[in-house]
């Protein structure tokens, strides 16, 4: 992401031959990974990053919609069984899920969409 000017550029630094990554990425993994495990519990950081997870699972699963509808006549290399009721049912079950976590546990639900 940072090479196509997405993403923080000193993260596209140059890559080492060894490990085929920069050395700002490892900063950032050194020093920005063991910050979330001082911050709180196992439940705290699986609530976090589960919770996460989940919101782009549903944005994937309704991606599906969105490129059927811009590329109607596209070669699909696969077929959803079901569709459109398969993905539709993935959707609103990943949003039961996000609106789940926000109502029961706001505060992580918040850090974690920070």
């Amino acid at each position: 992401m940072a090479k196509d000017k997405l993403f923080f550029k000193q993260l596209a630094g140059r890559t080492s031959a060894f490990s085929h990554s920069g050395p700002w990425r490892l900063l950032q993994q050194e020093f920005g990974q063991p910050r979330w495990a001082w911050t709180g519990t196992f439940t705290q950081l699986l609530t976090y990053v589960i919770f996460a997870a989940w919101i782009f699972y549903g944005l994937a699963g309704a991606s599906l919609f969105v490129f059927r509808r811009r590329m109607p006549a596209a070669s699909l290399p696969y077929r959803v069984p079901g569709y459109p009721w398969t993905p539709l049912l993935f959707v609103l079950a990943s949003a039961a899920l996000v609106i789940n976590t926000v109502v029961s546990d706001w505060k992580d639900s918040a850090f974690g969409r920070g």
